[in-house]
């Protein structure tokens, strides 16, 4: 918060409240990357992994679901975006019955949606750092030039092809019972790319510690922890699966609780909008909601496919990665239409709580311009 506001009344600009951002955004995930690097945790046990999964369906289902309602649950998101409403869960849901239809003879074709799936996040995490940390400079009427985004953005495509290696080289490995192959590269070419991935993205952090530092020069102040924070948290995640590649599951439960946020937020926006009352216990009830879907959408039905394929007649069919694999590439896409901030009608629905907070404050302190797109994808 700047010291004009600090004097003059006007609440801290801030997507829940500045302690809940701080929190979500990589705070507690600080905690647990401290806890892991001090008393060296197993987080690939049995025991984590058991931890994992009930996270999993706390945080991470939600995240995917909250997605779902902005998208289906706007009559003007559906008629504008017919493409990803429609048009590309059809598609995806073509490739999967075709890669099912032929697994028993090549598995090329499913493997492939599964290898897609597990490369989109390299885009869901790079685009998610980059675009929280535009949302909250901007909320600071703080924003970045040219100059200082592109090299903020070269250190994040650098760890975005990071990622991409490791999911040709590492995911195969992590899924080898459901998704067994021929590897792509011989033993001795995979350590070398996975090493040389590794070393560019973190040589590229300096890209990103410069365009920071121009940033400081610039404003002549320290960038406000939600600016900065998100970025180190994407280079924690990649150190962490460059060591224990299994603890990408982890990194995905961080990845949500960032994420879920920024729903949130446009819920309460739209309820005060209508006239609603935000309230603890409606907030409450759309998280029971996001996260009873997603134990549907996620848990019952997968199982339901893995456990009673073989009565259908679909024995050794990987179903239940088939329904995962599906939510993750479709979820890419539905966040690259719902987080368009230069569409006014996004901006409201995230921003209009500034308004309300601090009605005497100008328009340029709490909304952001339309440029650069905080795209939270």
């Amino acid at each position: 918060m700047s010291a004009t506001a600090a004097h003059s009344g006007i609440a801290p600009p801030a997507i829940l409240t500045p302690w809940a951002d701080t929190l979500l955004v990589g705070g507690g995930f600080v905690l647990l990357f401290a806890a892991w690097a001090a008393f060296d945790f197993d987080l690939t046990s049995q025991n984590a992994l058991q931890r994992f999964y009930f996270l999993n369906f706390l945080i991470n289902a939600p995240h995917f679901m909250a997605s779902y309602k902005l998208l289906y649950g706007a009559r003007d998101m559906r008629r504008t975006y017919p493409g990803v409403t429609w048009w590309l869960p059809a598609a995806l849901a073509t490739w999967a019955v075709i890669g099912l239809a032929l697994y028993g003879h090549s598995r090329v074709v499913l493997e492939a949606m599964f290898g897609a799936a597990a490369v989109s996040l390299s885009w869901h995490y790079t685009n998610q750092t980059w675009g929280m940390m535009a949302c909250f400079a901007h909320i600071h009427g703080l924003g970045f030039t040219d100059r200082e985004r592109n090299l903020v953005r070269a250190n994040l495509n650098a760890l975005l092809a990071f990622h991409v290696a490791w999911a040709l080289i590492i995911s195969r490995r992590i899924f080898e019972p459901a998704a067994a192959g021929v590897p792509l590269l011989s033993a001795e070419q995979a350590q070398w790319l996975y090493r040389s991935a590794g070393a560019v993205a973190a040589a590229s952090s300096v890209l990103g510690v410069t365009g920071l530092m121009l940033w400081v020069r610039r404003t002549n102040r320290v960038p406000p922890v939600r600016v900065w924070l998100p970025w180190v948290m994407v280079h924690l995640w990649y150190v962490l699966v460059y060591l224990e590649p299994g603890a990408l599951f982890w990194v995905q439960n961080a990845h949500a609780l960032q994420y879920l946020m920024f729903p949130m937020r446009t819920e309460m926006n739209r309820t005060a909008a209508a006239g609603g009352v935000v309230s603890p216990w409606r907030m409450a009830r759309w998280y029971a909601y996001t996260a009873a879907l997603g134990l549907l959408v996620l848990l019952a039905l997968p199982w339901f496919a893995k456990h009673k394929g073989g009565a259908l007649g679909l024995p050794g069919l990987p179903l239940d990665l088939t329904i995962v694999s599906f939510v993750n590439l479709h979820h890419y896409f539905v966040d690259g239409v719902i987080w368009k901030i230069r569409n006014p009608s996004v901006r409201r629905d995230m921003f209009a709580h500034l308004r309300r907070l601090n009605p005497a404050a100008p328009a340029a302190a709490v909304t952001p311009s339309p440029g650069p797109q905080p795209s939270t994808a």
